[in-house]
Formats: C-alpha cells, structure tokens, sequence
C-alpha cells in the first residue's frame, strides 16, 4: 500500500511526527511537519567533531566529489520518520564526505549543530551517514517547539544524498551489492545499535523501471525486521517497488506489512524504504529503510541507511 500524495502526521509526545508519501513531496506549504562502527568491507566510515551549528550553506559544496548538485536527498530516523527531497543546485553543505546542511525549503533547513555524523562514506555517486548525539539547528519545520532535532547517540538521522539518475535506462537488468551503510537504529537510542544488510536488482525500463530487494535491520536483543519486496530479487516483475512520481528524480519508494515481535512493533507494523538510482549510468542505488508502528517518527521505530553498487 501507499500512503497518500502529501505526508501522514500523528502526534505523539509532543512533536509533529510523518511518514512520507511514496516518493515525499516538495516540502511546500502544506506538506506539513517533519516527516558507531561500519562492518568490515564497507568503505571506511568516519565522524565530524559536530561543529558550531554555524555553518548554514557556507560549508564544502563538494561534498565527496559530488559537485553542488543538484541531488536527491533521502532520509529517515528519530522525529522525522521517512522521507525524501529534491535537493537544488547549491542547497547542500558538506564538510568533506559528511553532509553537514541542507535546505529543502523555509521550513526544512536543518543544520548539524552539535551532532556528529557517523558512518560516514562517499564517492562521485552518492554520500551517506548519520547525525547524532546532539541537537540540530537551522530550522526542521516546528518539531519540539523549536524546529531542532535531538538525536541520541545510538539513534539517529540516517541520511543518502546523491546525484540521480535522468533519464534511466530504457532496458536492462542488473543485480547491485552491498557499497556502504550505517548502522542500523532504534529511535530513541534505548539499544545499542544493529547492523542493516540486503540485495537488491533492478529491471530497467524507463520511467516503468522496478527494483526488487530484500533489507535486512537486526537490532541484538530485540528483533531482526526484513522488508522484501514481493519476488525479491528473483522476480523484479512482482514487485511493488517502482520509481515514484513527480519532481524527485531517480526515487522510488516501497511501503510493506512485515511481522516481528521487536519494539518496533509487538506484531504486524509498517516497513516503508525511500530510495533513488544514483549517477549517469545508474552505477549506485541508495536508501533508507524505516520499520514502525503508528507514525513513522515513533520513538521505537528502527532505521538503517545503505548504498549498493553495480
């Protein structure tokens, strides 16, 4: 199922909490409210001492090669959910390979602040990594009654921006592997991190392209949550996995009933992925994967990012 055109918002200790339509929206007025250590193999992983918060768009427009855009950005974690943006030429800061700012909009323009970023790794194609272990500044629309986002150590926004894919190919079938990833995440920070695995494949078509994938998020001591894709990679046909509408180039995005007795949720919940196809030959496919019950921003929900290459 998708969830409809503009995103869903439940309230919940406070804050305005969302989770994204199937392929996010432009961030205009009306969209509403927000929506550790690398496994051996990954490309190295790195963290920021955080900064001042100061940095605005001002910081490196070069992030890991990527130029100044622009890019599709897609993200998910605590407080915000699971979403995704289209990004400008210019409206993204990077210190290095970290992203360190972005600027949707007005009202969603968050800064590092007194973060860090985790897990970091970029190249020419994509840059991932995790803020947390403080608070943002800039603006992320009225969460918390200030626009800030606290993120605990062990939780986090999970985040890949990247230059997309435009057009995609019109024919075609490719299986991608594992590139980098963060760990994976529960909310509120309550348990020590997991680890996020999955393949994933893509039949390519044009605008009716599909990907098929199984994510794997397996938090120690509480549950391993899998979303797949009807037919996995075996059978891309079937899956409900395809390229979103509108001005996000590249995305596409699945939402999927999983089953898991973990804290995310104690039977049937939501597994919802936000992703794009990234660079001039469809060489990365990024993403963010998001599992909850109830709104997307619930403090139990789990969260991990990854990349694969062609």
């Amino acid at each position: 199922m998708y969830i409809s055109a503009k995103r869903s918002f439940a309230i919940l200790g406070g804050a305005v909490l969302s989770v994204a339509a199937c392929g996010g929206d432009d961030g205009a007025a009306g969209g509403g409210g927000p929506s550790g250590q690398q496994d051996a193999g990954n490309v190295p992983s790195g963290s920021s001492d955080g900064g001042d918060g100061d940095a605005g768009m001002n910081g490196d427009a070069a992030g890991a090669g990527l130029g100044d855009g622009p890019f599709t950005l897609v993200y998910a974690g605590t407080t915000v959910g699971i979403d995704g943006r289209p990004i400008a030429q210019g409206k993204a800061a990077f210190d290095g390979a970290k992203m360190i700012g972005y600027e949707a909009d007005a009202d969603e323009r968050p800064q590092l602040g007194t973060n860090q970023v985790k897990d970091v790794s970029g190249d020419a194609f994509v840059a991932l990594g995790r803020w947390s272990g403080g608070a943002t500044t800039g603006k992320f629309y009225d969460v918390n009654g200030t626009g800030f986002i606290d993120l605990p150590a062990n939780g986090g926004f999970h985040y890949v921006i990247g230059s997309f894919t435009d057009p995609m190919p019109a024919s075609g079938a490719s299986t991608y592997t594992e590139l980098a990833k963060t760990v994976a995440t529960v909310s509120d920070g309550s348990v020590a991190p997991g680890t996020i695995s999955g393949s994933l494949a893509v039949n390519f078509a044009g605008a009716s392209t599909k990907l098929g994938f199984s994510i794997v998020l397996d938090i120690p001591g509480d549950a391993t949550y899998t979303l797949a894709t009807t037919g996995g990679t075996a059978d891309v046909s079937a899956s409900e996995a395809e390229l979103a509408a509108g001005n996000m180039k590249g995305a596409f995005c699945a939402n999927l009933q999983i089953n898991s007795a973990g804290a995310a949720c104690g039977g049937t919940c939501a597994g919802a992925v936000q992703g794009f196809v990234a660079g001039p030959g469809a060489e990365r496919v990024a993403l963010v994967a998001h599992v909850f019950n109830g709104s997307g921003g619930s403090p139990k929900s789990v969260t991990g990012a990854i990349t694969f290459k062609r």
